[in-house]
Formats: structure tokens, sequence, C-alpha cells
């Protein structure tokens, strides 16, 4: 009998308990959102499962994923005694809209005083302004560009010795696997600034309430 050429292929059925685990406690994004409570479990299991197939051969079903994180939650929970965001402040500033026109040193300047936050984009040599509703309409016709629906700001304030750049770029993490856009960021000395669509303002703050009220980071 002649040998087929296509050699079949062997899977691995493992520990799926310990490989999600070990998937889980690889990621500090993954480690976050079962910590603070924000987590969306049914698009994490895809994550794991897709991570799993790669590293360990096999396919074990998001539900079973599902399962083993919501049992095992206060196990991969990791206790501290200090959470960082506990003591946040938190500042909103509605009535914004999203500028985007051609970048000239007259237009940037006609804009300035009634922006939020100003980036130029050399490449095509256009910028993006957040403008208040206080912009005046004399200086949108003389500096035309397109206007993008209703933003707000959402400022906060942190005590800079508790936090570094890698816990804020997880905490954005988590606000973007939650289906949360943000459309722009400035992070200063004392914390920082998120622009995001008003339509997101319920969902942001239920997120951050959770992070800053929770006992585990």
């Amino acid at each position: 009998m002649e040998k087929s050429g296509k050699e079949l292929k062997v899977t691995r059925r493992g520990d799926i308990k310990n490989d999600v685990i070990n998937i889980l406690n690889e990621n500090n994004t993954f480690k976050w959102m079962i910590n603070t409570g924000v987590v969306n479990y049914n698009s994490l299991s895809r994550i794991i499962q897709e991570e799993i197939k790669k590293k360990y051969n096999y396919n074990p079903k998001i539900n079973t994923i599902s399962t083993i994180l919501r049992k095992n939650y206060n196990m991969t929970r990791l206790k501290t005694e200090n959470n960082p965001f506990s003591d946040m402040k938190i500042n909103i500033t509605t009535g914004l809209s999203l500028l985007s026109c051609d970048y000239s040193i007259q237009t940037m300047m006609a804009y300035f005083p009634y922006s939020r936050a100003i980036r130029i984009i050399p490449g095509n040599n256009t910028m993006w302004v957040m403008i208040s509703g206080e912009t005046p309409e004399n200086i949108i016709k003389s500096y035309p560009g397109k206007i993008y629906g209703d933003f707000l700001e959402i400022n906060i304030t942190i005590d800079r010795n508790k936090i570094n750049e890698d816990s804020i770029k997880t905490f954005l993490e988590t606000l973007s696997f939650n289906y949360i856009n943000v459309s722009q960021l400035m992070i200063s000395k004392d914390g920082f600034e998120l622009f995001i669509s008003a339509s997101y303002l319920a969902k942001v703050l239920k997120l951050i309430e959770t992070i800053r009220s929770d006992r585990y980071f």
C-alpha cells in the first residue's frame, strides 16, 4: 500500500485549565482586566483560544475557557495593598467636536484659543483639532475642514508616584478591549486626558469606577 503524501496533524490534549491560566499570566493586559473585574469574558476567551491553538496545537471550546476563567476568578486575581487608581480624580468637558483640516501656522493660531488638543500630521500637511462649542463661526468659515460628531474630554488626575506609563497603557488597552475607541490621548506629569465620543460616556465611567473602587490591581 502506498503511503499518502499528506501527514496527519497530531494534536495535543493538554490540561486546559493550566494552559488557560498560563496564557493569562503571560499577558499583563489580560491580568489587568481579570484583576479589576472589567473583563469581557467572551472576547477574552476567543483570544485565549487562538493562543492555545498556536502554542499547544489543540482547539478548546470557547465556553470551556470562559468557565475556567469564571471559576478561577479569585485565584487569578492578585491582591495588593494599594490600588494606584483608587485616588484618581475625574473632570469631564463636554460639547467638543473633532475638526480635520489643512495645516498652517495661521490655521493653528486661529483655532488655538478654542481648542482642547491639537495634533499635527506632517506627512500629509493636515491637523486634527478638538474644538469647543465656543469656537466662532467666522473662524470655522475662514479655516474650513471636516467636523466629526460630539466628543468629550475626560481628564484623569493621579498620584504620579503610584503609577507609570505601562499602567496607563494597560488602562487604555482595557478600554479598547471593551470596544471603546479613544480618539486622542494626552499624558501629563499628573495624569492623562482621553478624548472619546460622547456616546461612550456611560460605559467609560462604569469601567473607570470599577477600576478606581476595586481592591485588586
